[in-house]
């Protein structure tokens, strides 16, 4: 490495220190996380949830209801069912 490359190299790297560091002064001391920080206009005074954090999520249910045996009710056995099958028939389908 010529003198004149290991000047710039040396430069590059001390500039980019300098500027992490005036970021870094910027952007202040870093704050800890609230584990009992409220919602934005929320009158409760309780911890967040997680629909405070994500209110879009997708209502998920519909995937709970483990009282629901399936489309044929709590009389269907699928083993029975799934001994008639011809899977030769489903394989070449």
């Amino acid at each position: 490495m010529s003198h004149s490359s290991f000047l710039m190299a040396s430069t590059s790297l001390v500039l980019a220190m300098s500027i992490t560091a005036c970021s870094a002064k910027m952007a202040g001391p870093a704050q800890p996380v609230d584990s009992t920080a409220t919602a934005k206009g929320s009158s409760d005074s309780g911890p967040m949830t997680n629909a405070d954090w994500w209110p879009n999520q997708v209502d998920l249910s519909p995937l709970r209801q483990g009282e629901q045996l399936g489309p044929y009710g709590a009389d269907f056995d699928y083993a029975a069912e799934f001994e008639k099958l011809d899977l030769a028939a489903v394989k070449a389908d």
